[in-house]
């Protein structure tokens, strides 16, 4: 017999105990083939269901127990450098990031290359373009400036779009040509790895990485570059 309380009845609902609103008399109370439910009684929010869709909650027992689908889409690892990430001492190590006023329009990119006691920036003016194109092409310039290709190579990035699509196997649906351009560069490193870095959270590096990219705008835009 079917657990009830009041007007609701405990139903099962796919792999879930669910309430049903009845009439108190053992029915559904049903409005265009759906029916009130509560995953809780004491809740204030309630669902409807489709009333073919429940079934008596002894169903549940006789299911064979399922091992929980992957995720369709990859989560990225928050990767922070306060996290500790593996820095060897040799390793040459690139704040990247790129800037577009109003998206798309006038990009600039900025890349801070430190390696042991040695700082190298870069500020650079692309053209119009979108911010996802600036931040992936300041990668690319980051790594066409790394000549010692056999050491250790560490990026740091605030794109989640480029962490993304370089690294965490993300399928690109737009600037297909520049990302297999960075991904043939980044084949030619021995040791590389990369980490996302929340942008504008008082990281030094990456903020520096962010001026040279906002400068290489307003540089263009005041005939300075």
């Amino acid at each position: 017999m079917a657990e009830t309380d009041g007007k609701w009845v405990r139903m099962a609902l796919k792999n879930s105990k669910v309430w049903a609103e009845s009439d108190g008399k053992g029915n559904f109370v049903v409005n265009n083939g759906k029916v009130k439910i509560k995953y809780k009684l004491d809740q204030e929010q309630e669902y409807t269901a489709r009333v073919d869709n429940l079934a008596p909650v002894e169903t549940l027992k006789n299911k064979p127990k399922t091992a929980p689908k992957a995720s369709a889409s990859k989560k990225i690892p928050k990767y922070v450098a306060e996290e500790k990430p593996d820095l060897p001492e040799n390793a040459i190590i690139a704040y990247t990031d790129g800037a577009s006023s109003h998206n798309p329009g006038p990009a600039g990119l900025g890349v801070l290359l430190k390696y042991k006691g040695h700082a190298k920036e870069i500020s650079q003016y692309i053209g119009e373009t979108t911010n996802n194109v600036a931040e992936l092409s300041a990668i690319l310039v980051a790594l066409q400036n790394i000549k010692k290709r056999e050491l250790p190579v560490r990026i740091f990035t605030d794109s989640k779009y480029s962490f993304g699509v370089l690294f965490q196997g993300w399928k690109a649906k737009a600037n297909v040509e520049l990302i297999a351009k960075i991904q043939n560069e980044i084949s030619k490193f021995r040791d590389i790895k990369c980490y996302w870095v929340k942008g504008h959270a008082d990281n030094p590096y990456n903020e520096i990485a962010d001026k040279l990219a906002t400068d290489a705008i307003k540089n263009h835009q005041n005939g300075t570059d």
